[in-house]
């Protein structure tokens, strides 16, 4: 699915494939990263899944309403081979379904009324307000395209497992598909007792329904780990025991002033940061309840605690973050430090290792701006493979970095998917693992260039990925340093050729 977006901010076009498993925005500060970064969690985090639902069902127009069903698509003359199949799960309770033949003739004809169904339900939450300034959403446009690598890909790769329910739960249709596989099981389980040509529409709607679900579902949740993450989980608690005290202030109040309050509260506090920051700071408050769930990756925050932190992050009895070091006391105890206590690589990380512990599922979508953020090169290496770990234990990823050492390590990957000499020993040497090699068509780059006002996508050559500004800019300040330190030395070296000759006079 290509997402193109038209004069976001400083950003006057960019085309970004949401496909990619791992896709990086990188380049100048103020270009727009971050307003990419705010868009795609946007998109993603209204739950594409049932806008898709939304959109099929009026482009169907179909209601589940009973006896108020109209279906004028599925009666044209690609849809006749679907009601063959629905009469035949009628008579036969089972059947099976190559739904691949059906790519062409109907889904890809559908596909771009569809992406504009959905960005007519985006549209009409007006979830935008929420993340952009009212200057920016006057010149904003942006819109969804299906690409028909995407509904090939998503033919095979979804598995299916789903009870289709209608008129309540008297009436159901199972449908299953193993991954790579693009047969579709359906099974009625209730007999119809509808009347014989409006149970063929339902039936036929609902097979209609499951194979555009299949082939154009694009449905993650997304969770956003924004720059402010440090200061979020610092002062997180603060924040909501003031917002706590100006509420029970303001129902104390009466009459008008009262309405005045809740008035400014609307439009200046409830709006006053972007919804990410926003939804950050809800989950910092709810610790305490979200502890309570264990995710089955929590593998990967032990793994980022052992490589990275060197600590474990929990939540402490003031239903804050805190961070126990690897080390004790002279005295043997534990050392726990509230995160406000740690250092900024622990706060930088932290909010993430408690989303693999708790929150993580697979398939979610992790937005990360700057993962590089107050670490140290040798660290932000080993992010850079950290994040390859998450896309390969199936997460998709996006990230703002300004790091050249992110994206050569990133490179180094890229270069491991080949097969050469000595690659095994390399990778012993160097401390690698097969799970962090990265394949390059599930990559993209894009680079933001100061002036541009464009995101240009960049290609991923044998060299890996290749950004001339970085590079420029690295080789303009090794440049730099040369001419002066070796005009230095130059000028030293005449200075005591000088007094050597003067000293020679002199004696």
């Amino acid at each position: 699915m290509i997402l193109t977006i038209k004069n976001l901010g400083a950003l006057k076009e960019a085309e970004i494939d949401l496909n990619k498993d791992l896709i990086l925005l990188c380049g100048h500060n103020n270009t727009g990263k971050t307003y990419v970064a705010y868009l795609i969690y946007d998109i993603l985090h209204l739950s594409l899944g049932l806008k898709l639902y939304m959109s099929i069902q009026n482009l169907l127009g179909t209601s589940h309403e009973r006896n108020s069903i109209s279906l004028p698509l599925v009666k044209s003359a690609e849809g006749k081979e679907i009601i063959f199949f629905a009469k035949q799960l009628i008579e036969n309770k089972k059947i099976e379904i190559d739904i691949s033949k059906f790519t062409k003739n109907l889904v890809f004809n559908l596909k771009n009324e569809i992406a504009k169904n959905i960005m007519k339900e985006i549209s009409s939450e007006n979830s935008l307000n929420n993340f952009f300034s009212k200057e920016i959403l006057e010149k904003l446009s942006f819109e969804l395209n299906y690409t028909e690598e995407f509904i090939k890909n998503n033919l095979r790769s979804s598995p299916v497992d789903e009870m289709i329910y209608w008129d309540g739960e008297t009436r159901r249709i199972k449908a299953k598909k193993e991954k790579n596989s693009c047969k579709v099981i359906f099974e009625l389980l209730e007999d119809l007792s509808l009347d014989e040509d409006l149970s063929l529409e339902f039936v036929t709607m609902q097979i209609y329904f499951s194979i555009l679900r299949i082939c154009l579902n694009f449905s993650f949740r997304s969770f956003i780990f924004t720059s402010e993450r440090e200061a979020i989980d610092i002062f997180s608690e603060e924040l909501a025991l003031n917002n706590n005290n100006f509420f029970y202030k303001i129902l104390e109040t009466n009459g008008e002033t009262k309405t005045k309050l809740l008035e400014f509260v609307s439009s200046t506090i409830i709006n006053r940061y972007p919804k990410p920051i926003v939804d950050g700071l809800f989950t910092a408050q709810d610790l305490i309840n979200l502890q309570k769930e264990k995710s089955e990756f929590e593998f990967l925050a032990i793994e980022l605690e052992k490589t990275i932190l060197e600590g474990k992050i929990s939540v402490g009895q003031n239903e804050t973050l805190q961070y126990q070091p690897n080390f004790y006391t002279e005295n043997g105890e534990n050392v726990v430090l509230e995160i406000y206590q740690t250092s900024s690589l622990v706060k930088s990380l932290a909010s993430l290792v408690f989303y693999l512990r708790h929150s993580a599922k697979k398939n979610d979508c992790i937005i990360i701006e700057e993962p590089e953020l107050n670490l140290y090169p040798d660290n932000q290496i080993l992010v850079a493979r950290f994040l390859a770990r998450l896309v390969n234990e199936g997460f998709k990823v996006v990230a703002t970095t300004h790091s050249d050492y992110i994206i050569k390590e990133l490179s180094t990957l890229l270069l491991l998917a080949d097969s050469f000499k000595d690659k095994d020993r390399i990778m012993e040497k160097y401390g690698y693992t097969q799970n962090q090699i990265l394949n390059k068509e599930n990559i993209g780059i894009y680079y933001f260039e100061k002036g541009k006002e464009t995101a240009v996508n960049v290609p991923i050559t044998e060299r890996g990925i290749e950004i001339e500004s970085i590079d420029q800019t690295i080789s303009d300040l090794n440049e730099r340093f040369n001419t002066i330190y070796y005009t230095f030395l130059e000028s030293d070296e005449k200075k005591e050729e000088k007094r050597t000759e003067k000293n020679l006079k002199s004696n």
